[in-house]
């Protein structure tokens, strides 16, 4: 190996690393607590409705996409108000 060059052989070793990332990037759809937070509500019901027929479950039928958003506030609520608790 020639000196200076040793950038190339750690550059090398981690591509195939960075192309895995990037290839689930591509593979992987968001969840559907992503989509909903972002505001995606019309894909989020087929996306959910598939993973209920995969895992051979019934989608209940007052089922709202908003309910995820909800959920996630809650959630992000709870999690400062602890830290607060703490901090106290």
């Amino acid at each position: 190996m020639e000196v200076g060059r040793e950038w190339e052989q750690e550059s090398n070793s981690r591509t195939p690393l960075v192309n895995t990332v990037e290839l689930d990037r591509l593979l992987v759809p968001e969840s559907p607590r992503w989509l909903a937070v972002h505001g995606h509500y019309d894909t989020v019901l087929p996306q959910i409705r598939n993973i209920c027929r995969i895992n051979g479950r019934q989608l209940p039928e007052d089922f709202h996409p908003k309910c995820l958003v909800e959920e996630v506030i809650d959630y992000i609520i709870n999690y400062v108000e602890t830290f607060k608790s703490l901090a106290e």
